[in-house]
């Protein structure tokens, strides 16, 4: 309730945030460095608990700058653009719901982990997709990631009159074609 609160009035009282956005100011254009201790480094142990969850793009914010910054958020875009992409060019229906839900996942994500770091949205749990520290964000960014290729994969759907074992020996073909790279 106190975050709602918070929140709602401007995000004054909530330290975290204020260290976030100064350690991503510092940063500047070009950042403090790899190895150079800044201001979010300083802070690490004493006001920001758990740095590497949460806040970890406040670190790459310090550490690589505005350009660092440019650069993870493009990896971002290219990641949800090819899903979007997919989403469009999958002929089964079902699969092309799963990949815009994925896809929304990531997006999701990425804007509220962000957004709440520059005060625009509350602070909550979620963390960066794949950059986080955390076992089961990992994991279930990675079984996603493995349901679109398998979409993708298998992005046609097999006709009515092909057997079990038409579509099997179809699935060895492809593994086939994709291991000498036609």
């Amino acid at each position: 309730q106190s975050r709602i609160i918070n929140y709602l009035n401007g995000g004054g009282d909530v330290l975290q945030l204020k260290n976030s956005l100064i350690a991503i100011g510092s940063g500047q254009v070009l950042g403090k460095g790899l190895f150079n201790l800044g201001t979010m480094g300083q802070l690490t142990f004493t006001t920001i608990p758990v740095i590497e969850t949460d806040f970890i793009f406040a670190v790459i914010g310090e550490t690589f700058g505005f350009l660092g910054c440019f650069f993870v958020l493009a990896l971002y875009m290219l990641l949800v653009w090819r899903m979007w992409h997919l989403m469009r060019t999958t002929k089964d229906p079902y699969g092309s719901v799963i990949i815009g839900g994925i896809m929304f996942m990531f997006a999701f994500h990425v804007f509220e982990n962000i957004g709440m770091l520059i005060g625009i949205m509350p602070i909550t749990g979620i963390p960066l997709p794949f950059i986080s520290s955390g076992g089961t964000n990992l994991l279930t960014n990675m079984i996603a990631i493995g349901i679109i290729l398998s979409i993708r994969f298998y992005r046609e759907l097999p006709s009515e009159s092909e057997s079990a074992r038409t579509r099997a020996l179809l699935g060895k073909e492809r593994s086939r074609a994709l291991f000498k790279g036609k």
